[in-house]
């Protein structure tokens, strides 16, 4: 059964829970909670702590600022999903799945996609802030400075969101869901995710079997 349908099915006979969890474990859940919470605390004292420093340019602030806020975004992300993220081999997909409280299926297939954006953006920091360094020292005019420190992260962001909510977002196409994730909505009702068709090859049988174990517990 494709996702559409499921999701017109359950939202037809199936209470959604308030709180809903597909991990079978509150652990997940709790660490997102914790490390959204350390996030938001250390990351607003950083925003505090450069507004303070009268040293900095305007361009570093900038920076500073700007790294800051995007940090908070993927923390806020973490704690409304709290997401989860399974294979299952009946379909040969990646299941990328929001628990916590609900939340629209729209909204919360939105948070996921700030989610899987800002790992990509995390991943490409480094590079990103070494460019914004280049570009901030090179530059003559604080303006022109500001402005690129304000693209770079913007070329990476926007690819990757119409790339994940396009490509990732099963609505889009016509995803199948596995009987046993079936099996879960029809008990805590129709949740957000992504889908990543995976295809893996010479994988072990009695690791394809432990799996399959451990998928059917």
């Amino acid at each position: 059964m494709n996702f559409s349908s499921t999701q017109n099915l359950t939202s037809e006979v199936v209470t959604v829970k308030p709180y809903q969890d597909f991990s079978g474990t509150y652990i997940g859940d709790i660490n997102s909670y914790i490390a959204g919470i350390v996030s938001l605390f250390s990351n607003l004292t950083l925003i505090y702590a450069t507004s303070q420093v009268k040293t900095f340019t305007s361009s570093v602030r900038f920076t500073q600022y700007s790294i800051s806020v995007l940090r908070l975004i993927f923390s806020i992300s973490i704690m409304l999903t709290c997401p989860s993220i399974e294979y299952e081999l009946e379909t040969e997909s990646l299941y990328i799945i929001k628990n916590g409280f609900y939340l629209p299926v729209f909204f919360g297939e939105i948070l996921l996609a700030v989610f899987i954006v800002s790992i990509v953006m995390s991943c490409n920091g480094p590079a990103v802030q070494y460019l914004q360094v280049a570009v901030m020292l090179a530059s003559s005019s604080r303006q022109q400075s500001k402005c690129s420190i304000s693209i770079m992260p913007i070329l990476v962001a926007v690819p990757t969101a119409i790339l994940v909510y396009f490509g990732y977002v099963p609505q889009f196409y016509d995803a199948q869901i596995s009987k046993y994730f079936l099996d879960r909505i029809s008990q805590q009702g129709i949740t957000s995710l992504l889908i990543v068709t995976v295809h893996l090859k010479n994988i072990n049988l009695n690791v394809t079997d432990n799996i399959n174990r451990s998928l059917q517990l």
